[in-house]
């Protein structure tokens, strides 16, 4: 029998595998970039 405690450690680790970026991309979410950085690029 499955543990329920298993099934939501299995979900979060397999999210976290995914790592931060990729969530990020199915959410758009670009940072604004500082002035400061901007002039040196």
């Amino acid at each position: 029998m499955i543990n329920i405690w298993d099934v939501i450690a299995d979900f979060i680790q397999k999210f976290a595998e995914l790592g931060a970026g990729f969530q990020s991309i199915g959410s758009s979410y670009e940072p604004e970039i500082p002035e400061e950085l901007k002039e040196n690029i």
